[in-house]
């Protein structure tokens, strides 16, 4: 049974840096992460955001993972930050074919070597263009080398390299090692190569001595080497998890036949494979790949057994009935051995046996007989009758039967004990969360109306500006309230026509998040107008600021607009998800939420408040089952506005209010159109 794979090998490293250099060629090195010793990069490029992991211990590829890193990063971090943050990635490449990706990034005309260590215990190491050591995760001074800051970075020494090695010059190392029997163990010695690849070739080739080797076998495995390597460099991957028994055993980026049977599931990318295989063992409390080994070790041992028992009870079934067809003529063969005894005769076994019956030996001490019946092996008790000899293979056949059914029993034990242990080693990970895409209004202030239309809103001036300028389009809605310091909202049309419910649950948001929440008024006026109004345009003479804008022409107002906010959660794909916005549609979406008005609770307590009522909400409808509430007070308290609050107690009045309030306004609004 193969060794479960904990770590990336040189050759997953050839793999998984031709896949980077083609994503991060050209990106930009936008943060840096820790969670304990692993490391999170956030690259930036045309097409999106680009996260890579790098643990010392076992690999480095992108992640599809989203991660609660640490509010504080450790110092190592911060001096990271501080050198390359920003920095533009030139290249990706893998040194000396050896188990080191070197990130080569250019930042404020300088040329930085960032160096990811993945042999011995692992490293991550910083140079500059002179590949002079900045910092270093790990400082070391070794026999071979020194990872040291100030001296030069050097690479751990290492085997020849398979691809640019000479036939001569590999035969001529080869010779040297004539204590080793094998040619595997050889290889393993010479050559800069892992254990992994050299398996898959001399699985192909079969066992050889080192003394049996010439230049026409040394060139077929070398030219089987080459051939690997080439499919990694020409991108002919097929990258893959082996599972055995349904556990996961291996992650490679080809397939490997020296694993034998084993069930496969193939990916896009090898970066997918290796974050699938990986991540979920990075993140959690203990590593139960052993325990899981073992029992899937035992359930093997024991699969085997069965058939075993199986093998056993048909082979005494089968001379059983040897027996019963022939039960005459053995009857008269053991009486004749019988009666030579009794006579004090040793029996001669030429003369012993009858048409059918040979006698193959005779074991007088135990009064055991060794015949051929029929061309079958079958030994006889000379205590018993062919008939009780016949019963004694049906009475073993019945006892493997029993054995077996025994043994079935310990393997469904088995079986659920290697289910629950997977489950319970599945409760033990951190909870991962898919990397989702985030769409463009999700860095403002959102909501989505009863009707569907997605309103967005600037938190400060310099969204507002770029909320206007970049994203507001002619058939939109444009809202301010008439208060100093209110945010721009607009309403996305899309060229449809926009209900009047929607334009009131718009502007009841604006008024919400404008000053007049912070100046403890319960409500404030609003006006609406078409893009085609709004201009950066002034009067000669006069200068607009950032996130200000002039109106032209006639304004629509809504008057009175009642403050009011609700933040609410949605179970979501088993995750709760945070809305939040005017009462009504959000009351209307989401399982549990909680109502705001203008009081006199600071924006702390009120956050923690609201925290504590939607714990209790989802608590409360979960009842006994275990759930996990990850959502914390500063996720609260960036949804609220500047200003006092008042936590309803009871939502449905306020809510009766709110809703008399729009259908007075769309009923007015009616009448006067």
């Amino acid at each position: 049974m193969s060794a479960v794979k904990k770590k990336m090998d040189a050759f997953d490293v050839a793999a998984v840096v031709y896949e980077l250099d083609k994503v991060l060629n050209g990106a930009r090195l936008a943060n840096i992460y820790c969670i304990d010793e692993t490391f999170i990069f956030k690259f930036r490029r045309k097409g999106g955001n680009f996260y890579l992991i790098f643990n010392p211990e076992v690999g480095a590829y992108l992640t599809k993972y989203e991660f609660e890193v640490p509010k504080q990063p450790p110092s190592f971090v911060i001096e990271l930050r501080r050198y390359i943050r920003g920095g533009l990635v030139s290249k990706v490449s893998q040194l000396n074919r050896d188990r080191i990706i070197v990130f080569e990034l250019e930042k404020g005309g300088l040329k930085f070597f960032l160096v990811m260590e993945l042999v011995r215990e692992g490293n991550l190491i910083l140079a500059d263009s002179n590949l002079k050591i900045i910092l270093a995760l790990k400082y070391k001074k070794m026999k071979d080398r020194s990872i040291l800051r100030g001296e030069r970075y050097m690479p751990p020494p290492g085997g020849l390299d398979p691809l640019d090695v000479k036939l001569e010059e590999l035969y001529n190392e080869i010779r040297k090692e004539e204590k080793e029997r094998s040619l595997v163990r050889a290889f393993f010695k010479i050559l800069n190569i892992p254990p992994g690849v050299i398996k898959e070739v001399f699985y192909e080739f079969g066992e050889i001595k080192v003394n049996q080797v010439d230049s026409h076998i040394l060139s077929a495995v070398l030219g089987k080497i080459k051939e690997m390597y080439s499919e990694i460099a020409e991108g002919r991957l097929e990258p893959n998890i082996a599972y055995r028994n349904g556990v996961p055993i291996g992650v490679y980026p080809i397939k490997m036949a020296h694993l034998g049977e084993v069930e496969r599931k193939y990916f896009n990318s090898f970066n997918e494979a290796l974050d699938e295989y990986f991540t979920r063992f990075l993140f959690k409390a203990k590593r139960k790949i052993r325990g899981l080994e073992k029992i899937a070790k035992q359930v093997s041992d024991v699969e085997r057994t069965i058939e075993e028992y199986r093998n056993k009870e048909a082979e005494a079934r089968s001379l059983a009935k040897v027996l019963m067809g022939n039960l005459h003529v053995v009857e008269l063969t053991l009486q004749r051995i019988r009666e030579a005894l009794e006579r004090g005769e040793k029996p001669l076994l030429e003369e012993i046996g009858i048409s059918g019956v040979k006698i193959l030996s005779l074991d007088l001490a135990r009064k055991m007989v060794e015949a051929e019946i029929d061309g079958r092996n079958v030994i006889l008790d000379l205590k018993k009758s062919a008939g009780e000899n016949a019963s004694a293979y049906f009475e073993e056949a019945k006892k493997y039967r029993r054995k077996a059914e025994r043994a079935r029993e310990v393997l469904e034990k088995l079986r659920e004990k290697l289910r629950v242990e997977s489950e319970a080693e599945e409760s033990e990970k951190i909870v991962l969360k898919l990397r989702r895409a985030k769409k463009w209004y999700e860095k403002f202030r959102w909501f989505i109306s009863s009707d569907g239309f997605l309103v967005v809103g600037g938190r400060d001036a310099s969204q507002n500006e770029a909320l206007v300028k970049k994203y507001m389009e002619s058939s939109d809605i444009f809202l301010h309230a008439v208060v100093y310091g209110s945010p721009a909202v607009i309403i996305k049309a899309e060229n449809r026509p926009v209900p009047k419910r929607t334009i009131l649950e718009a502007a009841q948001f604006t008024a919400s998040y404008s000053r007049a929440w912070e100046a403890g008024f319960f409500s404030a006026d609003v006006y609406w107008v078409y893009p085609s109004q709004v201009s950066k345009k002034t009067p000669s003479g006069e200068y607009m600021g950032k996130g200000s804008f002039m109106i032209y022409g006639k304004r629509n107002y809504l008057r009175k607009v009642p403050l009011a906010l609700a933040i609410g959660l949605v179970l979501k794909n088993s995750s709760l998800e945070i809305l939040y916005g005017p009462p009504p549609p959000i009351a209307k979406k989401a399982q549990f939420y909680v109502l705001l008005l203008p009081g006199k609770m600071d924006r702390e307590k009120a956050a923690a408040r609201v925290l504590e009522r939607l714990r209790l909400q989802v608590l409360n409808y979960f009842k006994e089952k275990k759930v996990l509430f990850k959502i914390d007070r500063q996720q609260i308290l960036e949804l609220l506005p500047k200003g006092r609050f008042h936590v309803v107690e009871k939502p449905e009045k306020v809510l009766e209010q709110i809703e008399r309030y729009y259908v007075e306004e769309i009923g007015e609004k009616a009448s006067n159109n």
